[in-house]
């Protein structure tokens, strides 16, 4: 092949890429809005398949539901049909209400179709929501809230009730959480700040950060791979557990803090800037004994990592 013909093939291909550029390019977009009568403490399930959720509090005794369904497509006509083949279904049971993205049977996901959710609740509403692929953000519910993502980032904030998070693939963030909180990820990582309940927070693959913990009866956090950093109180009598197969375990305590310690590492070192009352075995890589006349119960172990103890 000449040089002349490789560089018209090379113009078609470009032309093709370009011309394909722009049929990908084409949108359609169409707006949803509905408001449903609930009670301020009635129950609110959120089900998609593709696209975000974001709900906050708005009136008492309503819920309102605006949505952005957005469809792209080789023509405008063709991303106009396939938008029209995914609808939101409201449906109203008691003091429930499930708001769901429907695809036709066998096109699930498969439309290249978005839809966008922001929903208002009542102050005390419980909500429950499920996403397969997109963000989910919450802010200041009074009820609990339950979130199963399977691909997307999920942001909670100003929450009154318990919190159950659970991802396959995505970042879970939390602060101002009032209640007991529940987070798992398979791979991602998690984040807690200013909680005032009991935390269980576990990730196969990413780091686990959880600050200004205050009053928690127990705090459990488990990591594959990656490290866990816990800076908080310790109420008397909580159980705080940290593991981790692979990373490292950094502590931050109140300076008088009382606890009772077993710590162990088998590739690392355990250090602490605490005042310990050695029992059993002296060795760098475990320690057991008791601070400031125990109180709380501390357990740490790593295989791979050191655990470090220090004071605020």
């Amino acid at each position: 092949m000449n040089k002349k013909t490789v560089g018209i093939a090379l113009g078609i291909l470009a032309l093709l890429d370009l011309a394909a550029g722009v049929w990908a390019a084409e949108k359609y977009e169409d707006k949803f809005a509905r408001t449903e009568a609930l009670a301020r403490d009635g129950r609110v399930t959120v089900a998609n398949i593709s696209g975000s959720i974001d709900v906050r509090v708005g009136d008492p005794g309503q819920v309102k539901i605006e949505a952005d369904k957005i469809s792209s497509a080789s023509s405008a006509e063709k991303a106009k049909s396939n938008a029209d083949l995914v609808t939101i279904e409201v449906t109203k049971d008691g003091n429930g209400l499930k708001i769901e993205t429907k695809y036709p049977s066998g096109h699930n996901g498969g439309l290249n179709v978005t839809i966008n959710y922001r929903i208002w609740v009542p102050d005390k509403a419980a909500v429950k929501v499920r996403n397969t692929s997109g963000a989910v953000s919450v802010e200041g519910l009074g009820g609990s809230f339950e979130a199963d993502v399977t691909s997307g980032n999920t942001t909670v904030a100003k929450m009154a009730g318990p919190v159950d998070v659970r991802t396959v693939s995505g970042q879970i963030a939390i602060e101002d959480a009032a209640n007991d909180i529940d987070l798992k990820t398979v791979s991602g990582t998690i984040t807690a700040a200013r909680i005032k309940g009991s935390v269980d927070a576990e990730t196969t693959s990413g780091r686990i950060e959880l600050r200004d913990i205050a009053g928690a009866k127990t705090v459990r956090a488990k990591v594959l791979s990656g490290n866990i950093t816990y800076d908080g109180e310790l109420a008397a009598g909580a159980k705080i557990i940290l593991e981790a197969l692979s990373g490292s375990l950094d502590l931050t305590l109140p300076a008088a803090a009382a606890f009772e310690l077993d710590a162990e590492t088998f590739s690392g070192h355990v250090d602490s800037e605490f005042a310990i009352t050695m029992s059993g075995k002296l060795s760098p890589k475990e320690m057991h004994g008791v601070v400031g006349g125990g109180g709380a119960n501390l357990r740490l172990k790593t295989f791979s990592g050191s655990i470090r103890l220090k004071k605020k």
